[in-house]
């Protein structure tokens, strides 16, 4: 198969398209082809990802980091259809591409489009990057997603302000005859021990597996 493909992509020329069904072809071409890939896919070289995704900003209850978002550069392709250039048709009943001892990439410059009636499944022993300047996930997406970490330190600090001053302010009211105004010192009892709780419990709510930037 992989015969095929490659003599396709160096021999034939532009404007014909392929159909594949399993066709062998010898094997020498193939392996002075496969040489020439050897010393590494320039597309893939270009690419450069930060694997130091582990850590995040780390915020006090008083102070947090402020950045100046980036605004987002993506752009959007049309495919032109009938196409003219050369291509490769792959048509059966069930397509398998196994890279036992290395990898498998797909490479478009323009787009690279997956479509299923069914479900579509990723999985992966380690890290799962997507390196884009814009997601969006669903076709009429417009809401941005919230910075998990950055939202954790801004909702703390802010209950950290009603403990040290609405609270107590509730929890010694006073009337006008300097009698403690029961209700009131009740509700604020009531409001410290909920913020208090609420803040334990906001770090779980961040995700263990799912981060952006």
């Amino acid at each position: 198969m992989i015969e095929f493909i490659l003599d396709i992509l160096f021999n034939y020329p532009e404007g014909i398209s392929f159909a594949i069904f399993g066709i062998k072809k010898k094997k020498k071409k193939a392996e002075k082809m496969l040489k020439q890939f050897e010393k590494g896919i320039p597309e893939l070289d270009a690419l450069s990802l930060d694997s130091d995704t582990d850590n995040v900003p780390q915020f006090s209850e008083t102070q947090r980091q402020t950045r100046t978002p980036q605004a987002p550069t993506a752009t959007t392709y049309q495919p032109v259809f009938p196409y003219r250039g050369r291509q490769i048709i792959i048509d059966s009943g069930r397509v398998l591409l196994n890279a036992k001892d290395d990898s498998v990439f797909i490479l478009g410059d323009k787009a690279v489009g997956i479509s299923t009636n069914g479900t579509f499944n990723i999985d992966s022993g380690g890290k799962t990057i997507i390196n884009s300047p814009e997601i969006n996930l669903g076709l009429d997406a417009r809401h941005p997603i919230i910075k998990g970490d950055e939202f954790l330190a801004i909702f703390q600090q802010f209950l950290l302000v009603i403990n040290q001053v609405t609270v107590p302010e509730l929890e010694t009211a006073t009337d006008a005859n300097d009698v403690k105004i029961a209700s009131v010192n009740r509700a604020g009892e009531g409001l410290r021990k909920a913020t208090e709780a609420l803040s334990e419990l906001l770090p779980g709510v961040l995700s263990d597996t799912v981060k952006t930037q």
